[in-house]
């Protein structure tokens, strides 16, 4: 195994996320991304692209959500499928 990528698909009108966007997304299909991992010796290789074009080419939602858990919390938010260049990106705070 060189790595692997996961999610699942969000459960309608329970994406907290939404509330904390100035504008949320009228589409209400979501794919939310999980995590991306690939090992070591394998990175800088183009495998982590492969393996994020393999997971989200095949979804049949309008949206993906990338969730990242830092010191802010943040949501990345894409069209599927994917184009490039075609991300919104919001930050927002843990507490908001």
């Amino acid at each position: 195994m060189v790595g692997f990528a996961y999610g699942a698909p969000a459960t309608e009108s329970r994406e907290w996320w939404r509330d904390h966007l100035e504008t949320a997304p009228e589409r209400t299909a979501t794919f939310h991304f999980s995590e991306l991992m690939v090992r070591e010796q394998w990175r800088k290789t183009g495998t982590a692209e492969r393996l994020h074009r393999a997971l989200m080419e095949t979804r049949a939602e309008s949206l993906a959500a990338l969730l990242v858990d830092s010191p802010v919390f943040a949501v990345m938010l894409v069209d599927l499928p994917p184009r490039s260049g075609s991300h919104r990106q919001r930050s927002m705070s843990p507490y908001s």
